[in-house]
């Protein structure tokens, strides 16, 4: 008999929501009784979309089909958590070439499963499988704190959260008459309600000190950075440790560099885990090389806070600004190096990672994007929970940004995900900011455009499903403002994330906070 024309049957499925990536698929077909093997059926499914963060709103994925007689082939589909999504509440929608798969997770049920889509011609079968999360909502309306200055203080430039506390920095602050001397605000959770319960500033503040440029969380522990400081030199920096003692914020001490040199701006970031602080000074000489950068580790010791260690790269160069993020966790350490060059790539940037090894900080890890991309400043952000560590390139792709996550394994950090967003325009500057905590991670996009508002800035929450990080949703403040910076900071711990926008309060440039929680 004669052979007929081989069929092809591409099924693509794409979230209607916030589609971000794509992945291919291929599949054999069925073969007929006479016929040769047709073509390999290709398949592609849109794998990082805005999953719904509530159990009673609505999914929709589109379905495009493209065959000799797309209104002949037969769509069904079939979903492995009958609880979360059982089989009758799969539907689809429209005829021929463009269809629609609707369904509505059950209402109360959180958790994960997947939905086989088949799809059906005369010559060929194809099957692709949705992963599907669903997850306890995150608040769309954010509890709001605004800057009780009419002139920009920066408040929110910084932000962190632990618990049932959360502190914001507002460096250029005057306090006490001195210009930019800086302040912090710490606010508070009680019942639900989020009240602000104090205003933290320096014991010897001092006009342009800009106290509160980084900020920091541990339980009843806040750390501050002052990177202007001047008690030690000229923008030498210092960082002040307050402790909530009593109900009071109190300063327990304020920590220098036992090096402390004009212009190193030590205090430029700060990050602390349990009894270790990590401090990043961006602009320190290393080796006569201006503006290498370098970190200190101080350790709390039953006498007070002990200077344990200076880091700095392996290869200081000027300008490099070794420092310009930190992070770190129990015995392990990361310092991001945005503008370092990698491969010949100008300001690629790279970022270290630091052991304690018998009471020796030691390097043992160097990571950079997989392709590393002239002027992406990989490592202008970081962040690490346990074994994931989370990096900022916010100047990826021309400016549009990128965020990757590491998992380390078997003494190997591996990548686990490269994040950017759809539809991503320059100077966006998406991976701005990140902050990980357990399998949810958020970042910041402070000059994306948001409701048709120029700059606004926008912050993305993703989760971790078990196999990949998935965008769960994407936040605003309550109202949007022109080159508000939502998004220059974030954080996020347990069933709360913050972020900062300096300059999107309600009588720009004021700033403001929102806490979202869920």
């Amino acid at each position: 008999p004669k052979t007929p024309a081989r069929a092809l049957l591409v099924l693509t499925v794409v979230w209607a929501l916030n589609a971000c990536g794509y992945t291919g698929f291929t599949a054999e077909p069925t073969p007929q009784k006479n016929q040769t093997t047709p073509t390999p059926i290709q398949l592609g499914i849109d794998t990082e979309t805005a999953l719904q963060t509530t159990t009673n709103h609505p999914l929709q994925a589109s379905v495009n089909i493209t065959d000799e007689n797309p209104a002949a082939v037969s769509l069904s589909a079939q979903s492995s958590n009958q609880t979360l999504v059982s089989d009758d509440q799969l539907t689809f929608n429209g005829t021929g070439a463009q269809r629609t798969l609707r369904f509505t997770p059950s209402p109360g049920v959180t958790g994960d499963g997947v939905i086989t889509v088949t799809a059906k011609s005369a010559q060929a079968v194809e099957n692709a499988d949705i992963a599907v999360t669903v997850a306890p909502a995150f608040d769309e309306t954010p509890q709001t704190f605004e800057s009780a200055m009419t002139n920009n203080d920066e408040y929110g430039h910084d932000v962190a959260v632990n618990s049932d506390y959360a502190i914001v920095g507002a460096y250029e602050r005057a306090v006490s008459g001195s210009t930019e001397a800086g302040a912090a605000v710490i606010l508070e959770r009680a019942g639900g309600t989020w009240t602000q319960s104090a205003q933290l500033t320096a014991s010897d503040a001092d006009a342009f000190d800009h106290f509160g440029y980084s900020v920091a969380l541990s339980d009843a522990v806040a750390v501050i950075g002052a990177p202007g400081d001047k008690a030690e030199g000229s923008d030498a920096g210092a960082v002040y440790v307050f402790e909530l003692n009593g109900g009071t914020w109190q300063q327990t001490v304020k920590l220098t560099a036992s090096d402390a040199a004009n212009n190193a701006r030590f205090g430029s970031s700060v990050a602390i885990s349990e009894g270790s602080i990590i401090v990043g000074a961006l602009e320190k000489t290393v080796d006569s090389k201006t503006e290498a950068g370098g970190a200190y580790i101080f350790e709390r010791q039953p006498d007070g806070w002990t200077e344990r260690a200076l880091l700095t790269s392996d290869q200081p160069s000027a300008g490099n600004n070794f420092g310009v993020a930190v992070a770190i966790s129990g015995t392990r350490a990361v310092v991001g190096e945005h503008r370092r060059d990698v491969n010949g790539n100008a300001e690629a940037g790279v970022v270290t990672v630091f052991e304690q090894q018998g009471g020796t900080w030691t390097q043992t890890a160097q990571i950079s994007a997989g392709q590393p991309e002239a002027n992406a400043t990989f490592g202008a952000a970081v962040d690490m929970a346990g074994d994931n560590l989370m990096i900022g390139a916010p100047r990826d792709g021309q400016d549009t940004g990128s965020a990757y996550v590491f998992n380390h394994q078997s003494g190997v950090w591996n990548q686990t995900a490269e994040l950017n967003t759809s539809g991503a325009s320059t100077n966006d500057f998406f991976g701005t900011a990140v902050s990980i905590s357990g399998d949810y991670a958020v970042v910041g996009a402070l000059n994306e455009d948001a409701n048709g508002v120029t700059n606004a800035g926008r912050a993305r929450i993703y989760k971790w499903d078990g196999s990949q990080w998935r965008l769960l949703t994407a936040i605003l403040p309550e109202s949007v403002q022109t080159d508000g910076r939502f998004g220059v900071s974030v954080a996020i711990s347990g069933d709360l994330a913050i972020v900062g926008a300096p300059q999107g309060g309600m009588n720009p440039p004021a700033g403001k906070a929102s806490i979202f929680t869920r």
